[in-house]
């Protein structure tokens, strides 16, 4: 099994979002199940409960050994598609690299007050873990980086413009992800 969760969290006021992906194989089939949430925005790194949106269901079959080289992956919806958008590439090709991620429950702080343009970093700074992960891509552009359970997570934060966007580890639980910025009286 392979895990990746994004959660995308943006200014007070509109939701945030997050997105779990789990990859489960059996010999050479494969099913990916995407399931979509969405919370309120309550403050800077405080989130309401999260409400879940949809769930997708992908069935197909995997070739390959992620050990010793590369898997394909061809998978179809398992229902019909209410939104087009959603289908995944006819020929997804997956393998294994080590990539440093930041730990599980790591949290990101900005680097500065602005917030355009500020990538931010982990915090703890300076801690990063050598991880296997199973980085998936396809024409044109499509990626995709997944982990053994708890997995991979993504953090994508936007105040009105991108500035945080990076890996941790994952947690059995979505753990907290973002501090507050610095106050202009801080």
């Amino acid at each position: 099994m392979w895990v990746y969760r994004e959660i995308g969290n943006y200014k007070i006021g509109q939701p945030s979002e997050l997105e779990t992906w789990a990859f489960y194989r059996d010999g050479e089939r494969i099913k990916i199940v995407v399931s979509r949430a969405t919370a309120d925005t309550l403050d800077v790194g405080k989130l309401g409960p999260w409400r879940a949106e949809s769930t997708l269901i992908y069935e197909g079959s995997i070739r390959g050994d992620i050990g010793t080289g590369a898997v394909t992956i061809h998978a179809v919806p398992a229902a019909p598609l209410a939104n087009p958008d959603d289908a995944l590439p006819d020929t997804i090709t997956c393998r294994s690299e080590t990539l440093d991620i930041a730990p599980a429950r790591s949290v990101r702080m900005r680097l500065g007050k602005t917030s355009c343009g500020d990538v931010g970093r982990w915090e703890p700074s300076n801690a990063r873990v050598p991880t296997r992960v199973v980085s998936c891509t396809a024409p044109p552009g499509w990626q995709l980086r997944v982990a053994s359970p708890p997995g991979l997570e993504r953090i994508f934060i936007s105040d009105d413009c991108e500035h945080h966007d990076a890996y941790r580890l994952g947690t059995d639980e979505l753990a907290p992800f973002r501090i507050p910025p610095p106050r202009d009286d801080d």
